[in-house]
């Protein structure tokens, strides 16, 4: 079965493991959700050489295609002190997924495909129609962490109480490391950092 979904993302990537003041806080903020949304995967990437716009990849037996529609803009939030200042790119994105039943009927593909294997550890938390997700990566033997923030999409706008809420999620933030060289997607992070 094939299903298709809509959203904004605005993501940034820094290298490393997530620093600890910044796992605390974002768990401080999940402590009020149950279930635990810790979750635990890895995902298979088809590398794409030269496409920063889109992404395949097998996830938890499904084949997911993920493309950028769009970048809406660069947005700005204020932290609590003018040293800290959290600004990226918000981008409209679309993903078909299809069913694992129907991976056999294509498997003949992807041998032709370099496969990238990415563990994923991560934490969601959920406000209104707003996803916020902190990841640790592990790419081979490197390790990076994303955190990424995801917005059903249901409007052809963003309005502004959707800023607010992430204005308002932001302002506790830790750290300062969440600037608009290092806001991009998955497939141009695998641009920059897979060697053919």
């Amino acid at each position: 079965m094939l299903s298709i979904s809509k959203t904004l993302e605005m993501r940034w990537f820094n290298q490393g493991k997530i620093p600890a003041n910044v796992y605390q806080w974002f768990i401080k903020k999940n402590l009020s959700q149950i279930p635990s949304s810790r979750e635990y995967r890895i995902d298979r990437y088809f590398y794409l050489p030269l496409l920063d716009h889109c992404s395949i990849k097998i996830r938890q037996g499904n084949l997911e295609c993920k493309w950028r529609d769009k970048c809406l803009g660069y947005y700005e939030f204020p932290g609590l002190s003018t040293n800290h200042q959290y600004c990226g790119f918000l981008e409209k994105w679309q993903k078909w997924s299809l069913d694992g039943h129907y991976l056999p009927g294509i498997s003949n593909f992807i041998p032709s495909f370099i496969v990238i294997e990415i563990e994923k550890t991560r934490w969601l938390y959920f406000e209104k129609n707003i996803q916020f997700e902190l990841c640790q990566l592990k790419k081979e033997q490197h390790q990076w962490w994303t955190f990424a923030i995801e917005i059903e999409k249901n409007t052809a706008t963003v309005r502004p109480s959707i800023l607010q809420t992430i204005q308002r999620f932001l302002q506790t933030y830790p750290q300062n490391n969440l600037s608009s060289q290092k806001s991009y997607a998955y497939p141009q992070w695998f641009q920059e950092n897979t060697v053919n």
